[in-house]
C-alpha cells in the first residue's frame, strides 16, 4: 500500500436499526488494533459504513468515529438512487448491495481498503454477503450474523461482536504487518502455488504428492472433487492463485457426461488451458459415476466401455485446444482401486506418485516441441516409472477432406453459388482485408447494412420478435421459419446458421437439455446436414469444444461467440470483458484450425458491440478473419463512417452549446450524435428535461413521458407489454367504427361548403383513443363544431352528470389551447437567471387570469379531479372485463408487486391523460398534414387513389384477421401511402424538439457535459437537412422509396418522427394504425381541395405540441 494511503477497515451495517450495535464494533476494532499492534507505525482507520435499505430516512451523521452514508455508497450505484430508494423492498435491496460491491471494489482499486467486518440480520447477511464475495481472496472479511442452520437462541451480544472484532483485528494486524495488502487478483500469492484434486479413493495418492511437493519448494492446495472443487480450482486458476494444477480425479468429467451427482460442467479444464499454465491430467476414476447420492451413501454406478470412450474423447477434446505445456499420465495397472484385488500397481503406488511430481517438474523447465498425439516409453533408468504410466504429449492437426464436388446430395447449383461465395470471401481474406457480416433482424437493419457494404448478412428468423419489441429467444423461431417459408415462398440465401440457443444456456438447464437429446449435438447435426447438401455453413461456437465438433461436421465459417450483444437498446448487460475476450476468441481459432485449417473464423457478440471493439479484437488475434454484428447492434450500422476495408468517412456533426441562465444546455441537430445521446450514451441520458410552467403540472411530472430513473424503467416495461400486435388487432374494427362515424357528415357537405378538417380529425382521433383509453365512447364524432365542446367547459351552469365526457372535454380545451404566451416565457427566463425567485413569481402568475400559469393551473386542477373520480370508480368495479388501457394497467398492477408500487392511483391518472393527450393530438396534427399537403399535390394524390383503390373491392375494409396477416406487408401492399404520411410528418414535424437531460458526467461531441445539462434533439431540424432531404420544403413522398439511391444513402438516423431510443414514441404503431386505415376510409370516398379561405401557408403555433394557428380548411369532393 502507498506510504501516503491509510488503510481503512469497514464496519458494515444498517444504522437504521443496528447504530448502537455499529457503535460497539468500530470501538471494539478501533480497541483491539492498539492491543494487538506491536508498533506505533501502524495506522488503521475505522469507519462504519450505513447500508439501510429501508425507506426510512437516516439522518444520523454519528461525530464520534467516521461515518459512511448510505446516500454516499448509493450514489456509487447512481445519482437518482442517492436520494430515494425504490419501494419495493427487495429491490431496495438488490439496488443496495449493488452500490456496496461498488464502493468496496473502488476502495481496493484505491489501495486504502484493508478489511471489512459487518454485522447483520437475515436480510443485511444477504445483502453484505454478496458485495463481499466481490473482494478479492485475502481480504480478510467476516460477517457476525444472526442467521444460521437450526436454533439459534444465542442472539449477537456484546461478547460475541468483542469476540468477533478480537478475531478479525488479529486478521488485519497479521496481514498489514506483513505488508500484503496488494492483493490485485492475487499477487500476493507465490507462483509455485499448485492445485490438486482428491477423492476418497486417490487420498493416499494426493497426500504423497502433496508432501512430495513442498519439499520441491512448492504450495499444494487440496480440492475435493465434488463437482463444485472443479469449478474452485479453475476459479483460483482464473484469478491467477494457482500456477499449476495436478488434476489426479477426474471423476467429475465421468459424472458430467453420464449425468452422475457430483459433475463438472462443459467448460471444465477451459481455465487451465486459456491461463496456459502447467497441467498433467491423471486418468482415474473414471470407471464409475455417483449416480444416486442418499444422505451419507453414494452409490456408485460402473461405467461402461461406451461410456469410458465418451470419457476419454471429452478429456482429449479439451487438451487438443491447449497451447501450453501437457502431461496426460494413465496409471498402466488400474485407474481405480476397484480394479485390481492387492493393489499392488494402482494410482496410489508410491512409483506412480513420484512419475506424477517428475513428470510435473520436467515441464516446468523444459519447453516440448508440438507433436501430434503419442506415448513416450521411458528409458531403462526409468523402468519403475515404466511399469506405472504412460506419458502422452498432446497437439493434434488432424484436418477434414474439403471438396465440395464430392457431395451426391447436393444440387449443382447450390454447390456452385457455395463454391462462388467461399471464393469471394477467402479471396478477400487473401488480400489481408477483414470480413464485415452483420446481423439482420429488421428489414431496415438489412437495407443500413447493405447500404454500408457488409461482406455477409446473416437474416434472423427471429427477427419478427425483435420487431415486436421481444427478444430472440421469446419463442420458437424455427416455427417462425416455417411460417415464413409458407408466406414468403423460396428465398434466395446462400446458407444457414443455426442460432445458439443452446449455447446461450448453463447450469442445470443446460445439463438436462444435454441428458434429453435437446443439446449442442443437434446443432452440429444440424451443421453437418446442410454441409452435406452443398450449403454455406457458419455455425456458432462458444469454446474450444464446440468449435472442433462444427468443425469436424464441415462447417465453413465458424462464429466465435461471445454471448448476447452488449450494444442497442436492448443490449444486454453481463458480458465477459473485452481483454477476456480476445483470449477466448483466439482459443477457439486455434481449435478450428486444429481440425479445418481453411475454416474461416469469425468472431460475434458479447463486448464486440462496435467499430472500436471489433478493431482491438482482430488486432489482437491470429487466424481470426473478421467480425459479425448482432442484433443488437441493428443501431450501429455500417454507415456511421467506419468500414475496416474502405475510407473512412469524417461526419460533420452540427451542434449549439450555450447557457440559459444558470442552466447548461446543448442543441444537437446531427443524426449521428442523436443516435450517439438517444441510444448509444442512454444510460448517461436516460431523462427528459422538464421545461417551467410545465414542471408544476402531476399530470405531466407523473406521466411515462417526464417520469425518471428506475420508475420510468418499470413503467415503460409494464405499458410496452400492453402494445401486443393482438391488442392492436382488436382495435381495427373501433377504428373503422369511428372514422365512418367522423366522417358521415362529409357525405352531406357541398362541394362550396368550407370543412375545417383539423377538428374534424382531432373529433375522430380523440374517439379512438378515448375508447382506447377508459373504453368509453365519447361522441365527439357527432358534434357539429369543435367549440361545441369548449363552450361546456366555460359554462358555468354544465350539469353534465357524465364524468368521462365532462374529462374529454376539459381535455380538448386542454390540448387546444395551452400555449406560451409572454408570462409563461418571462417565467422560464426567470428561473434560469435567478431560481430562487421563479416558484413566488408563479404564484403570483397563478392568480392573474389569461396567464399561461393560470391556465395551466386551472386546467390540471380540473383534470386531476376528474381523472381521480375515474380511476377510483374503476378500482370500485371490479367486474368490469374491459379490454382498455386503464383495466388493463389495473389489471397488471394487481398481477405484478413492483407495478403496484409504481402505479399507484396520482401515476395511473396521469399516465392515463398522457395516453390521451399523446394518442389524439399528435395522431390529429399528421392526419390533417397529410389531407393538406396531397390535396395541394395533384400527382401525389393520383399515386395515392390508384394504390388504395387496387387494395381491394371498395367495400371491403382491412378487418382484424387482415391487420395481423397483411399488415406487416402494408409497406408492401400500399407502400406508396407509407411513403406520404413519412413525408408529412417530415415536413411538419408534431414535435420537432426532444429534451433529455445527463444523470451523469459524458462526452457528447467533443464536449464534457456536466451532470443536469439539458440536451435538446433537433428533429425538426434533422428532417429538414438538405445533406439528407435535398430540396427539403418540397413536398415529395417518393423521396422515402426503398429502391431509391437517396433513400439508401441517408443516414438512418436522420428520420425520427416518434423519438429515438428506449425513450422513443411506445404508442407509434397505435398511431400509424390508425392513420393507415384513416386514409384507406377517407380516399375510397372522398378527394379534398384547398378552401379559398384558408391562409397559405398554413399559420403554426408552438404549444405542448406542434398544432396549425387556424385550422386546415378543406372542401370535399365526393369520388
Amino acid at each position: 500500500m502507498p506510504a501516503n494511503k491509510i488503510p481503512r477497515v469497514f464496519c458494515i451495517g444498517t444504522s437504521d436499526t443496528k447504530l448502537d450495535d455499529l457503535r460497539f464494533l468500530a470501538e471494539s476494532v478501533r480497541s483491539h488494533l492498539d492491543s494487538f499492534s506491536t508498533t506505533s507505525s501502524l495506522k488503521v482507520k475505522v469507519s462504519v459504513v450505513d447500508v439501510s435499505a429501508s425507506r426510512t430516512k437516516t439522518d444520523t451523521n454519528p461525530t464520534d468515529f467516521e461515518f459512511v452514508s448510505r446516500k454516499e455508497i448509493l450514489c456509487h450505484y447512481s445519482e437518482a438512487a442517492a436520494d430515494q430508494l425504490l419501494m419495493d423492498r427487495g429491490e431496495a435491496v438488490a439496488v443496495m448491495s449493488k452500490a456496496l460491491e461498488n464502493f468496496l471494489t473502488q476502495a481496493q482499486k484505491d489501495d486504502v481498503l484493508a478489511r471489512a467486518v459487518s454485522l447483520e440480520g437475515s436480510e443485511g447477511t444477504a445483502l453484505i454477503s454478496s458485495a463481499l464475495r466481490s473482494l478479492p481472496i485475502g481480504v480478510p472479511k467476516l460477517i457476525v450474523s444472526t442467521v444460521a442452520s437450526g436454533r439459534t437462541d444465542h442472539y449477537l451480544s456484546r461478547v460475541v461482536l468483542s469476540n468477533a472484532a478480537a478475531a478479525f483485528c488479529g486478521m488485519v494486524v497479521g496481514r498489514v504487518g506483513r505488508g500484503g495488502d496488494s492483493d490485485g487478483g492475487g499477487g500476493g500469492v507465490e507462483k509455485s502455488t499448485v492445485g490438486l484434486t482428491m477423492f476418497g479413493v486417490t487420498t493416499q495418492c494426493v497426500n504423497e504428492v502433496k508432501e512430495r511437493l513442498e519439499k520441491e519448494g512448492h504450495e499444494a492446495l487440496v480440492f475435493h472433487v465434488t463437482g463444485v472443487g472443479g469449478r474452485a480450482i479453475e476459479s483460483l486458476v482464473r484469478d491467477g492463485f494457482i500456477k499449476g494444477v495436478l488434476d489426479i480425479t477426474t471423476t467429475e468429467v465421468a459424472d458430467y457426461v453420464v449425468w452422475g451427482v457430483m459433475a463438472c460442467d462443459a467448460s471444465r479444464f477451459d481455465a487451465i488451458i486459456e491461463k496456459r499454465i502447467r497441467l498433467v491430467p491423471k486418468i482415474v476414476c473414471v470407471d464409475n459415476s455417483e449416480k444416486i447420492l442418499i444422505i451419507f451413501q453414494v452409490s456408485l454406478m460402473r461405467t461402461t466401455v461406451v461410456e469410458n470412450k465418451k470419457f476419454a474423447g471429452f478429456i482429449a477434446d479439451k487438451l487438443n485446444t491447449s497451447s501450453s505445456k501437457v502431461v496426460v499420465c494413465l496409471p498402466q495397472k488400474g485407474i481405480a482401486a476397484l480394479d485390481v484385488k492387492v493393489f499392488p500397481h494402482h494410482k496410489n503406488d508410491p512409483e506412480f506418485v513420484n512419475a506424477l511430481v517428475d513428470f510435473f517438474l520436467e515441464i516446468s523447465t523444459k519447453s516440448y516441441i508440438q507433436c501430434t498425439p503419442k506415448v513416450s516409453t521411458p528409458e531403462s533408468n526409468q523402468q519403475i516409472h515404466e511399469s506405472s504410466v504412460s506419458k502422452i504429449y498432446l497437439s493434434s492437426s488432424e484436418t477434414v477432406p474439403r471438396n465440395l464436388s464430392d457431395f451426391p446430395d447436393a444440387r449443382p447449383e447450390t454447390l456452385q453459388g457455395t463454391s462462388v461465395v467461399l471464393q469471394q470471401l477467402k479471396d478477400q481474406i487473401n488480400r489481408g482485408i477483414p470480413i464485415i457480416g452483420a446481423g439482420a433482424g429488421t428489414g431496415i437493419s438489412a437495407k443500413f447494412e447493405e447500404a454500408g457494404g457488409v461482406d455477409l448478412m446473416v437474416v434472423y428468423n427471429s427477427g419478427c420478435f425483435c420487431m415486436a419489441g421481444r427478444e430472440s429467444l421469446f419463442a420458437d423461431v424455427e416455427l417462425m421459419m416455417m411460417i415464413g417459408g409458407e408466406e414468403g415462398g423460396v428465398n434466395k440465401f446462400s446458407g444457414v446458421q443455426k442460432f445458439p440457443t443452446v449455447g446461450f444456456y448453463d447450469g442445470k438447464f443446460r445439463q438436462n437439455l444435454e441428458e434429453t437429446g435437446m443439446g449442442y449435438l443437434l446443432e452440429v447435426e444440424m451443421i453437418e446436414k446442410a454441409h452435406m447438401m452443398g450449403l454455406l455453413t457458419a455455425p456458432y461456437a462458444f469454446n474450444q469444444d464446440e468449435a472442433m465438433q462444427m468443425a469436424k461436421a464441415g462447417a465453413d465459417i465458424i462464429v466465435a461467440i461471445m454471448g448476447l450483444t452488449t450494444s442497442g437498446s436492448r443490449g444486454a448487460k453481463t458480458a465477459v470483458s473485452l481483454e477476456e475476450s480476445v483470449v477466448r476468441v483466439q482459443n477457439i481459432a486455434d481449435a478450428a484450425s486444429r481440425i479445418n485449417p481453411n475454416a474461416i473464423v469469425l468472431c460475434h457478440g458479447g463486448p464486440i458491440s462496435g467499430p472500436r471493439e471489433a478493431e482491438f479484437k482482430l488486432k489482437n488475434t491470429k487466424g481470426v478473419h473478421g467480425f459479425i454484428w448482432g442484433i443488437k447492434c441493428g443501431e450501429v450500422t455500417c454507415r456511421t463512417g467506419y468500414h475496416l476495408h474502405g475510407p473512412r468517412v469524417q461526419i460533420d456533426f452540427h451542434q449549439l452549446k450555450f447557457h440559459m441562465g444558470r442552466q447548461p444546455l446543448i442543441i444537437v441537430a446531427d443524426a449521428e450524435l442523436c443516435r450517439e445521446v438517444g441510444i448509444k450514451k442512454f444510460q448517461d441520458i436516460n431523462n427528459r428535461s422538464i421545461p417551467s410552467p410545465i414542471a408544476a403540472s402531476p399530470l405531466h411530472q407523473k406521466g411515462l413521458f417526464f417520469t425518471r430513473d428506475a420508475r420510468w424503467s418499470t413503467m415503460r416495461n409494464t405499458i410496452l407489454s400492453l402494445y401486443q400486435p393482438s391488442h392492436l388487432a382488436s382495435l381495427v374494427p373501433t377504428m373503422q367504427s369511428f372514422i365512418e362515424s367522423a366522417t358521415q357528415k362529409l357525405d352531406s357537405s357541398k362541394e362550396t361548403e368550407d370543412i375545417t378538417f383539423s377538428n374534424l380529425s382531432l373529433r375522430l382521433a380523440t374517439d379512438v383513443i378515448g375508447q382506447a383509453a377508459f373504453g368509453v365512447n365519447f361522441g365527439l364524432s357527432k358534434l357539429e363544431s369543435i367549440n361545441e365542446s369548449i363552450d361546456k367547459i366555460d359554462s358555468k351552469d354544465n350539469n353534465d352528470d357524465d364524468q368521462v365526457s365532462d374529462f374529454i372535454n376539459q381535455h380538448i380545451y386542454s390540448t387546444t389551447q395551452l400555449k406560451m404566451d409572454l408570462s409563461g416565457s418571462f417565467s422560464i427566463i426567470l428561473g434560469f437567471l435567478a431560481p430562487i425567485l421563479q416558484e413566488p413569481f408563479r404564484q403570483v402568475l397563478k392568480r392573474i387570469p389569461g396567464t399561461m400559469d393560470w391556465k395551466v393551473e386551472r386546467t390540471n386542477r380540473k383534470l386531476s379531479g376528474r381523472l381521480d373520480e375515474i380511476v377510483v370508480k374503476r378500482m370500485k368495479d371490479s367486474g368490469r372485463g374491459s379490454k382498455d388501457f386503464l383495466s388493463l394497467i389495473m389489471n397488471a398492477r394487481e398481477s405484478e408487486t413492483v407495478a403496484k408500487n409504481v402505479f399507484t392511483q396520482d401515476y395511473i391518472s396521469a399516465v392515463t391523460y398522457e395516453h390521451l393527450l399523446a394518442g389524439s393530438a399528435t395522431t390529429s396534427f399528421t392526419l390533417s398534414s397529410i389531407v393538406y399537403l396531397v390535396a395541394g399535390h395533384p400527382e401525389v394524390e393520383r399515386k395515392l387513389l390508384a394504390e388504395i383503390d387496387g387494395f381491394g373491392p371498395p367495400d371491403q375494409m382491412p378487418t382484424a384477421h387482415d391487420l395481423q396477416h397483411k399488415f406487416p406487408y402494408i409497406d408492401q401492399a400500399l407502400i406508396f401511402q407509407m411513403q406520404v404520411i413519412k413525408e408529412a410528418m417530415r415536413f411538419y414535424l408534431v414535435s420537432p424538439l426532444v429534451a433529455r437531460e445527463t444523470s451523469r458526467e459524458v462526452k457528447i461531441g467533443g464536449y464534457l457535459l456536466p451532470k443536469g445539462t439539458w440536451v435538446w434533439l433537433a428533429l425538426g431540424v434533422l428532417a429538414k437537412d438538405p445533406n439528407n432531404f435535398p430540396e427539403p420544403d418540397t413536398f415529395r413522398p417518393e423521396r422515402f422509396d426503398p429502391d431509391c439511391n437517396e433513400e439508401k444513402q441517408r443516414h438512418p438516423y436522420a428520420f425520427i418522427p416518434f423519438g429515438i431510443g428506449p425513450r422513443a414514441c411506445i404508442g407509434q404503431k397505435f398511431s400509424l394504425q390508425e392513420l393507415k386505415l384513416s386514409l384507406i376510409h377517407l380516399y375510397r370516398k372522398y378527394v379534398f381541395r384547398h378552401s379559398p379561405n384558408m391562409e397559405k401557408p398554413l399559420a403554426l403555433e408552438y404549444g405542448i405540441v406542434l398544432n396549425f394557428k387556424n385550422g386546415v380548411k378543406v372542401r370535399v369532393v365526393k369520388r
